[in-house]
């Protein structure tokens, strides 16, 4: 049985908050606390996982996740590069000065020396000098080869590295621009590789979108008297929400030039299909991240409620059915493509079924894997290989396509502070029904346990049956 306390705890976040601040306090931590959790699977099998007692489960194959002292010898080997760089740098820079007595300010021997500089400095993140150096190179390029050309974007790209390393958002957004303009003159409006320069500012502006949604309340949700009656007016005109209907229109612009060339398979033609798809769930679940930035991810009581509202009128959001389009493409894609994968498959026709529960569409859910279940089995796979297209080892959190605070990321173990177990269950709609905190590492704060245990009780995982299934999950924190 669960801990009545756990109970209580996950359903007081802001309580939750104010003791990780005060724990954060005590232990020396300074400046505002983010804590990062990084999950993996318990390669164990829970038969309930209520029933689980705590300090009396096995953790085989865990030993290599646990924390280790850091090895010096990156440290070392990383002052040695840089003394390297500093010494090649400086040959360039007296080779540049020589170029430029000899042949002048703007001689084309100069371009490789300055791209050669600017990228050692940029590995030595002194970004402000790789940049300007860069700036130097383009003007080069451009008196030799054009205003647009393969140099261009070559630059382009290394300046952007920079820019994004020193949070440059304004020159970002017109670098990125600029790269679309090269690409439009060099290759042509209805190239493939114009069509991934406009999915590059694409995602620029949706991933803004993500950051901004905190500092500016102006997207929020906001009262006003219309006819005598209140009713909620979006300020849907504010640069924040423009960000996220921009990046929808690029996505789809990017799309049709690549499928009128039929580059079917092209794997970033995939990717832009998902960035698409992000932009139709935010849209459908606008109302709920406007009035709390936060619960993008999460299922709360309005979600459910708005899912019987359409049903009750026959109907859902118009981003539903353009999400469903979209996997369908995915889907006709792959049909066209002679390289692609079962496993593709698989993760695709998933990726639907996902879809469909996100909306509240179980049963067409249930189908979707009922379907993709035949499809391998004609295949002639076996049960073991079919289950590890299907069952991945840890539950998968939804939605897939965004970044959450509990998304799978690449982390090392080395920077975290400890490590929460966790036994979930998750039942028939992918939603957490019970939870056990099973084992922490030592002097783990009980608020950074109360943190995790109440984000995964709002989170959503993909259903792997009709029964539910009971998962064992590894977090590792850390303090940002």
């Amino acid at each position: 049985m669960i801990n009545r306390s756990t109970i209580w705890r996950a359903c007081v976040p802001v309580f939750c908050s104010t003791l990780l601040l005060c724990s954060a306090h005590a232990q020396n931590i300074s400046g505002p606390v983010d804590v990062q959790f990084y999950p993996s699977s318990l390669n164990s099998e829970f038969s309930n996982a209520t029933r689980v007692q705590l300090g009396r489960v096995n953790l085989p194959g865990l030993t290599g996740l646990m924390l280790n002292q850091a090895d010096p010898e990156p440290t070392r080997q990383f002052q040695l590069d840089a003394m390297q760089n500093q010494d090649a740098i400086r040959r360039y820079e007296t080779r540049i000065r020589l170029l430029e007595e000899n042949e002048g300010m703007f001689a084309q021997a100069l371009y490789e020396p300055l791209l050669s500089a600017a990228l050692l400095y940029q590995q030595q993140q002194q970004h402000i000098p790789a940049l300007e150096i860069f700036d130097r190179a383009a003007q080069i390029s451009k008196t030799a080869n054009g205003l647009y050309s393969p140099d261009q974007i070559s630059l382009a790209q290394h300046q952007l590295k920079s820019l994004k390393a020193i949070h440059d958002d304004q020159k970002i957004l017109g670098l990125l621009e600029r790269l679309v303009l090269i690409h439009q003159k060099y290759y042509g409006n209805d190239h493939t590789e114009t069509a991934f320069a406009l999915q590059e500012l694409g995602v620029w502006k949706l991933n803004n979108f993500m950051a901004s949604l905190k500092l500016h309340p102006d997207t929020r949700l906001v009262p006003a008297l219309e006819s005598g009656e209140l009713e909620k007016q979006y300020t849907s005109y504010s640069p924040v929400i423009e960000n996220l209907y921009d990046a929808q229109h690029t996505f789809i612009d990017a799309i049709q030039t690549v499928v009128s060339n039929q580059d079917f398979s092209d794997k970033r033609l995939y990717t832009l299909e998902d960035d698409l798809i992000s932009t139709y769930y935010l849209n459908a679940n606008h109302e709920q991240i406007l009035n709390n930035p936060d619960a993008y991810w999460t299922a709360s009581q309005r979600d459910f409620s708005s899912i019987k509202r359409f049903k009750t009128l026959g109907a859902l959001p118009a981003d539903f059915a353009n999400g469903e389009a979209a996997y369908v493409r995915k889907l006709k894609y792959l049909e066209r493509n002679a390289q692609a994968t079962l496993g593709e498959l698989s993760q695709t026709s998933l990726a639907l079924a996902d879809w469909y529960q996100l909306f509240g569409q179980y049963d067409k859910a249930r189908a979707e894997r009922e379907k993709l279940a035949s499809t391998l089995q004609r295949a002639n796979l076996s049960e073991a290989e079919i289950a590890e297209l299907m069952l991945p080892e840890s539950p998968v959190l939804l939605p897939t396509f965004l970044e959450t605070p509990l998304s799978p990321r690449d982390f090392s173990t080395e920077s975290t502070q400890g490590h929460i177990d966790l036994a979930i269950h998750i039942n028939a709609w992918g939603k957490v029904s019970d939870v056990e905190t099973l084992g922490v590492s030592d002097s783990t704060p009980q608020p950074v346990i109360d943190e995790l245990i109440s984000m995964v009780k709002a989170a959503r995982f993909r259903v792997d049956s009709a029964e539910g299934s009971n998962n064992g999950i590894r977090y590792y924190y850390q303090y940002q």
